[in-house]
């Protein structure tokens, strides 16, 4: 009898495991464009947080060639797969602007001062500037070559022989 109840217990933990879907909040339309100097951006993306330690979903968005945007929440499916719902849960976020670029610079990320609020009921449409110029010392070129003396056993860190 344990055996059979044992066996029962495995069975539909591993059952629960699989089909695991991480449950989303009602969502709320979110959309709007960025700006710089006045002028819509060219591409780039957008990430929008919480301040709550909390957060279970990814909100981000693809700013289009005229500044445009529509926010989208991810949640992992249970074959451990992504789906992208539109929309955003109602609360407060802080955005964080991605200038499009080929990869070869890091740090060009750009925190927006204000707060995006997303209301029920409404559709949620906001105008996000950012500065007209970057702050200095903002955008690095990449080291990730593994050559680098950044990188422990080469350069000035490779060890004696």
């Amino acid at each position: 009898m344990f055996r059979i109840i044992s066996l029962a217990t495995v069975c539909c933990i591993a059952l629960v495991g699989c089909t695991f879907e991480q449950p989303v909040p009602t969502l709320h339309p979110l959309s709007g464009t960025v700006t710089q100097a006045g002028k819509p951006v060219k591409g780039g993306g957008l990430l929008f947080q919480t301040g709550s330690m909390g957060q279970r979903h990814v909100i981000n968005a693809t700013v289009e060639a005229d500044g445009s945007f529509v926010a989208r929440t991810e949640r992992r499916k249970g074959n451990g797969g992504l789906e992208f719902l539109p929309g955003a849960a109602t609360g407060e976020y802080k955005a964080t602007y991605v200038p499009p670029n080929n990869g070869a610079v890091t740090g060009l990320e750009i925190e927006i001062p204000t707060p995006i609020v997303v209301e029920a009921g409404k559709t949620n449409t906001v105008s996000l500037a950012i500065p007209e110029k970057l702050p200095k010392g903002q955008g690095i070129p990449r080291d990730d070559d593994p050559n680098s003396s950044r990188f422990p056993g080469n350069g000035t860190n490779k060890p004696k022989e």
